[in-house]
């Protein structure tokens, strides 16, 4: 009983972490695309 108690609590720490990872990396992605289409913007209205 305590050590199925122990794993799904370390289960769920891992999930959150995993999905602040993904989700940090997804963020990271969109500014990411938001500075190239930036970019891409400028030099169109520049030419």
């Amino acid at each position: 009983m305590i050590t199925s108690s122990v794993i799904s609590i370390l289960f769920n720490i891992y999930a959150q972490n995993h999905f602040c990872v993904i989700y940090n990396i997804i963020k990271i992605c969109d500014i990411y695309n938001g500075l190239i289409n930036k970019r891409i913007g400028l030099t169109l209205t520049k030419s």
